[in-house]
């Protein structure tokens, strides 16, 4: 299934459960989560989930406020910039951020719990927040962390890092 949105500003306030589709962002769409996205397929799909923009580059955007759980069977994409200030839970395989996708972080947490996180070239920018939990990061971007937490979740907790860590003061 696909489902397409071509408005200035969307916002979901309440419950979302998202189950193996395309998910579109167009004319400069730009969604904000304020509540709760679950994201789940089966693993019988074929297709990955996507977040995709009709056209690159027209700063389409998604803004978590709230929470959003990946417990996808397969690897979710997402090729369009998030900006997270809420809780985003990676509980299964790989949450992937593709061509003009990058991920900001300004509060809030980023949780791996049992998935992975992938960059290509985007980059992931650690400006507030935690990064926590036990997983990879994966890929050929690069986790900039100015102003946020790095912490490994339950003892012996690891996060390991195949791209580039950039630690900076801030």
């Amino acid at each position: 299934a696909t489902l397409e949105f071509a408005r200035p500003f969307l916002v979901n306030n309440g419950q979302m459960s998202w189950v193996s589709s395309r998910f579109y962002l167009g004319n400069q769409t730009v969604f904000t989560n304020r509540g709760s996205i679950t994201i789940t397929n089966s693993p019988d799909e074929v297709i990955p989930t996507t977040i995709d923009s009709f056209s690159a580059f027209e700063n389409e955007a998604i803004y978590n406020e709230g929470s959003i759980t990946v417990a996808d069977a397969n690897a979710t994409d997402v090729r369009v910039p998030v900006f997270n200030s809420g809780t985003v839970r990676v509980e299964r395989n790989r949450l992937w951020f593709v061509l003009a996708g990058g991920y900001s972080q300004t509060a809030g947490r980023t949780q791996l719990a049992g998935g992975n996180m992938e960059f290509g070239s985007p980059r992931f920018s650690l400006l507030g927040g935690e990064l926590t939990g036990s997983g990879t990061i994966l890929g050929t971007g690069t986790l900039t962390n100015i102003g946020g937490t790095v912490s490994p979740g339950i003892s012996p907790g690891r996060i390991n890092l195949t791209g580039r860590y950039i630690q900076q003061s801030g």
